[in-house]
């Protein structure tokens, strides 16, 4: 986002911007230069190397000086903070904010999507809103939502037994810009993911706990369907993906699995 969207176009490509000349990095080293900003190298070390800490700057240091907004526990501080522009440092959140708070906030919301499952998080909101328009409509004869129905039946649904994937529809793919791509966490170094901890400790927890919940509900709209839409093949890829978290989702998906099924079996 911030080297080839909003805050790129006002701000990455003015001369005063410590990568104004650093166009021709590759993505991995630009990415590397800028977390290097935020954080410092703490005195100790572990067996896979430095580790370190966020480096204090006021927002507008940070917009002036690096061309973003601080990127330490940025979900967090946006579920907590009340100040009027999140994105600021917030001396009453801090760097690390209080993540029981923030996810006492997430769970308040009706409905929360993960990046990671874009279309299962599609499909469990459809799910909720043809719910909630039949207890709504309960009453009147003829109810009927067709589209939403179609969707839950035809596109949320592996393709066979063994959880192959589903086929999304070309809205389904979300481009935030049209330079650049996503890197995989599996091709960064040792050193730029320990900077990535040092700037999500707070994040971290909130959303293993989050991805928990999410397929924990994910599970309950399989039940109630009669099938599955979160595929293994899917599953697969995000635990490979997510592995540096110390989470593997694939178990975590079963494990509710499992559980629903046994609640099913005693009533």
């Amino acid at each position: 986002e911030c080297r080839y969207g909003y805050w790129s176009g006002i701000f990455w490509k003015k001369p005063a911007s410590f990568l104004y000349e650093q166009n021709n990095l590759t993505e991995e080293a630009a990415f590397d230069l800028w977390l290097s900003k935020f954080v410092e190298e703490d005195n100790s070390q572990t067996s896979t190397g430095t580790t370190f800490s966020p480096r204090t700057y006021k927002f507008r240091e940070t917009l002036e000086m690096f061309s973003c907004y601080h990127p330490s526990n940025f979900q967090s501080r946006f579920l907590t903070s009340n100040h009027p522009h999140p994105q600021d440092m917030d001396p009453a959140v801090g760097f690390e904010p209080n993540t029981t708070l923030s996810l006492e906030s997430l769970r308040s919301l009706d409905w929360f999507a993960s990046k990671e499952f874009f279309h299962e998080s599609k499909c469990v909101l459809i799910y909720r809103l043809l719910l909630g328009a039949r207890q709504h409509e309960k009453d009147e004869e003829g109810y009927h939502r067709p589209s939403f129905e179609t969707f839950l039946d035809e596109k949320c649904r592996c393709h066979d037994t063994n959880g192959t994937a589903t086929q999304m529809v070309t809205s389904d793919v979300v481009q935030h810009h049209t330079s650049g791509r996503r890197s995989t966490m599996l091709d960064l170094s040792e050193d730029i993911l320990a900077k990535v901890a040092a700037l999500t400790r707070s994040d971290v927890v909130m959303y293993k706990a989050a991805l928990d919940d999410f397929t924990r509900a994910v599970v309950e709209v399989e039940a109630s369907l009669g099938h599955r839409f979160m595929c293994d093949s899917s599953l697969n890829a995000v635990t490979m993906e997510l592995a540096y978290l110390g989470m593997n989702v694939f178990e975590t998906y079963h494990n509710h699995s499992k559980c629903s099924i046994q609640k099913r079996r005693k009533t």
